[in-house]
């Protein structure tokens, strides 16, 4: 909101869910989004639809009828199909979020796990890391560092590693924030893309 605020005043409209902010359908030949409580028309909207499991997990099962996918939190194997592995959007995995980082850290900890169960071994639980950045414009970032641990069954915060940009960040501080956004960006789409 600070950002908002900041960089575009009077121009970007948040609606939140709780005040008809629930998109119920989308008219894009008029631009107008209608809620269950009124209708908006729209210059540019952001629709996110909702987050699920793939139709292939949906197809052969693995999400059990809700949506997503119960995985064991070390390895990451599916808990309905032994075998088969799931990361990302499609898990169930405690209280880490739904994000690009999550998905590649998610996976980083799977990929050990297989290869500790090939050489016979038992994968330990690792400690897993996500970074969100936001750009409001090139050079105006923001971001949040979360750690995620093992504890009682499941992916939860630990609160270790927690830092988030402040409120009230200094130019400076959100230019290297953008620097730093768009070097992790390049350092990802490297590593999974080569």
């Amino acid at each position: 909101m600070e950002a908002w605020i900041r960089l575009y005043p009077g121009m970007i409209e948040w609606v939140p869910g709780s005040k008809s902010g629930k998109v119920m359908s989308v008219d894009t030949s008029t631009l107008t989004v209608s809620t269950g409580f009124d209708d908006y028309k729209a210059a540019v909207a952001n629709i996110i639809p909702a987050q699920r499991a793939g139709g292939i997990a949906v197809r052969a099962g693995l999400d059990q009828g809700t949506g997503y996918c119960e995985i064991d939190p070390v390895t990451f194997e599916s808990r309905v199909h032994k075998g088969i592995y799931v990361l990302g959007d499609a898990t169930i995995a405690g209280e880490m979020p739904k994000s690009g980082f999550s998905a590649n850290a998610q996976a980083k900890a799977c990929g050990r796990a297989i290869l500790a169960d090939i050489s016979g071994k038992v994968a330990s639980p690792a400690k897993l890391l996500n970074i969100c950045y936001s750009t409001a414009e090139p050079n105006y970032a923001f971001s949040i560092v979360d750690a995620f641990a093992l504890k009682e069954g499941t992916l939860r915060l630990t609160f270790d590693d927690n830092r988030t940009t402040p409120l009230g960040a200094s130019d400076d501080e959100h230019r290297r924030e953008a620097q730093s956004a768009r070097s992790w960006y390049a350092n990802i789409t490297a590593e999974m893309f080569g």
